[in-house]
Formats: C-alpha cells, sequence, structure tokens
C-alpha cells in the first residue's frame, strides 16, 4: 500500500481592514513557501515581506527547539500585544467552509500600521491557534533547514535533501 498524502490545509482567515471585514484563506504550504524563499538570494518577495518572513522563520525555529517552554509563549504574546482585535459574531454559511451555525470570532483589525515583528507574530500565532505546527517539519539536511508540511517521519523537504543526506552518510561510513 502507498503512502497516503498530506492534503494542504487552508483555513479561513478574518480581518478588517480598510474599514470593512475581510475573508480570505490561510494557506499554511504558501506561508511556508514564502518562509522558505525569504532566503532566497534571488526571491521575489518584496523586502518588507522578506524581512517579515524571515522574522516568522526565527519564531519556527525558536518553536521547534523550545516547544513546551512557557517563555517563549510569554515573548509570543508579549509581541501580539501591539494588534487589536475585534470581536465579531459570524452569520451562518459566511464563509464557503462554515456550516448552518453562527460562529463568534476574533478579528484582526489591519487599519492599524504594525511592525513586521507584530505581522510575523501574528503569521505564527495563526499555526499555533489551527493546530498546524504539528505538520511542520525542518527539513533535516544541515546546510538546507527549510520548513515543509509532512507526517512525522519525514526528514527532508525533497527527494534531492533526501539524497543529498545519504550520500553523505555513506560517504561517512567508508572513510
Amino acid at each position: 500500500m502507498g503512502k497516503k498524502a498530506l492534503h494542504n490545509v487552508i483555513e479561513p482567515l478574518f480581518v478588517y481592514k480598510n474599514g470593512t471585514f475581510e475573508h480570505s484563506l490561510y494557506d499554511i504550504d504558501m506561508i511556508l513557501n514564502w518562509v522558505n524563499e525569504s532566503f532566497d538570494v534571488d526571491s521575489e518577495l518584496d523586502p518588507k515581506h522578506q524581512y517579515r518572513f524571515r522574522l516568522l522563520h526565527g519564531w519556527l525555529n525558536r518553536f521547534m527547539c523550545e516547544r513546551e517552554n512557557e517563555q517563549f509563549y510569554n515573548d509570543l504574546n508579549s509581541v501580539l500585544q501591539e494588534i487589536n482585535f475585534i470581536g465579531y459574531v459570524l452569520p451562518p454559511n459566511f464563509y464557503d467552509y462554515s456550516d448552518d451555525e453562527c460562529k463568534a470570532a476574533y478579528v484582526a483589525d489591519f487599519d492599524g500600521r504594525y511592525s513586521n515583528k507584530a505581522l510575523a507574530a501574528f503569521d505564527f500565532s495563526r499555526l499555533v491557534a489551527t493546530g498546524r505546527l504539528e505538520r511542520i517539519r525542518k527539513c533535516q539536511l544541515q546546510d538546507c533547514g527549510k520548513f515543509f508540511t509532512g507526517p512525522k517521519r519525514a526528514k527532508w523537504c525533497s527527494k534531492t535533501c533526501g539524497s543529498k543526506s545519504r550520500v553523505r552518510k555513506m560517504r561517512k561510513r567508508s572513510k
């Protein structure tokens, strides 16, 4: 039996921007691609977003090392205090993935000007709040370190990294 593929998870994201309530989709694989691209020399991200996603990379790295450290969450919450949230009740069937019941939501007020540090912390908090951090892995190839979504036993972000790792391991053994 073949391996079961993990489906990309897209979560609804609600923000208040330019005086209106907006709904968009929060695609975790897309976010991780931007995080990884932020370190590419030929990145197509504008410098502001590149810096924001490098900061998010820092939050992800720190989470991988500290996981259950209370100071980590204190630091995250301290940065998140910069962002204002507004309470809303969402009507039934407000967005494609909703059901026939009203939902309460805290919506990020993006009319304010926030630092990249706060926006990166907000992006990370979305990963925490949706329980998606369990699927995020860091490539075990020492000179790669990219993030990806995968099963618990996944070690590498790509076949190329897996191959490089096995070749290095074999060369090390043959010395």
